[in-house]
């Protein structure tokens, strides 16, 4: 389920466009982020520029290459009520089995 502000945030899923292409990366609060996985941190320079842009924006960032610039292309927020995406998804889920072999060793 997205809601339909449009509005980049925390926990949203961007698209942007440049002169290389096409990217798509979620935003994310620092200690989640990770290049890898397409999580990019709200703290760092293209994070912090996008923060608050919509669909359409040219945004302008300072990277170690020099000024650069994107265009919002697209933003997707997914809604849950488990609380902060990031903290269910980041951490790898417990199987059953793992789980009472675990409470048997305490």
């Amino acid at each position: 389920m997205t809601d339909g502000s449009g509005v980049v945030r925390i926990g949203s899923q961007v698209c942007i466009r440049d002169i290389d292409g096409d990217a798509t990366f979620r935003i994310v609060e620092p200690e989640y982020a990770d290049a890898m996985a397409d999580r990019v941190s709200a703290h760092s320079p293209l994070g912090r520029a996008l923060l608050g842009s919509r669909v359409g924006d040219r945004v302008r960032f300072r990277a170690p290459g020099g000024v650069l610039a994107v265009t919002v292309v697209d933003v997707q927020h997914v809604r849950t009520d488990f609380g902060d995406w990031a903290t269910i998804t980041s951490r790898p889920a417990r199987s059953e089995a793992y789980g009472r072999v675990d409470q048997a060793r305490r």
